[in-house]
């Protein structure tokens, strides 16, 4: 996150509760999604709407499998998917 930021990247995270959301906030990160706060995979339409409908030009996933699907609706068309 303090990388990304440092050289211009606007970042979008998630964040398993309140207080790793605010850490990753206090990162640089522009936005957090609490994915524990809400349904499996919520978080896609939620980076097409801070995102203007634009979507995520690259995601870091570490979880794979049963994300695949919500990353898809999330990116932005020519994005790519890291699963880490």
């Amino acid at each position: 996150v303090q990388y990304l930021t440092a050289t211009g990247v606007r970042v979008l995270g998630t964040a398993g509760g309140p207080e790793k959301a605010t850490h990753a906030r206090d990162l640089g990160a522009e936005d957090v999604f609490d994915y524990r706060a809400a349904e499996p995979g919520a978080f896609a339409d939620w980076v097409r709407e801070v995102t203007d409908g634009h979507g995520a030009d690259v995601i870091l996933d570490v979880v794979g499998g049963p994300y695949l699907a919500p990353n898809v609706r999330a990116l932005a068309m020519d994005g790519r998917i890291v699963v880490i």
